[in-house]
């Protein structure tokens, strides 16, 4: 790996739909709000991918598997772009 480099991991091309919830607090209340996106890239221990929704780092979201089932993740970066979001999140496991 080149010393530039700050990845841990590779990345792998992810081009694929994704549906995704996050609970946004709404005054007192939280406000479960379900978003798609599109993913970009994923390594072992995250992803990357576009959305139209703003997520902030830090915000926990809830990504639906092909299975039916959710993984969550810790949103840790947000970049706009053309209106649109990049993010890069964490995977719990």
């Amino acid at each position: 790996m080149p010393p530039n480099n700050r990845r841990k991991h590779p990345r792998i091309g992810y081009d694929m739909p994704l549906s995704y919830s996050v609970s946004i607090l709404d005054f007192t209340n939280l406000k479960p709000v379900e978003v798609f996106g599109r993913g970009v890239d994923s390594n072992e221990d995250g992803l990357g991918f576009f959305t139209d929704f703003p997520l902030e780092p830090g915000h926990v979201i809830r990504i639906k598997q092909d299975d039916g089932s959710y993984i969550s993740a810790s949103v840790k970066w947000v970049g706009e772009i053309d209106g649109r979001y990049r993010v890069g999140v964490l995977l719990y496991k």
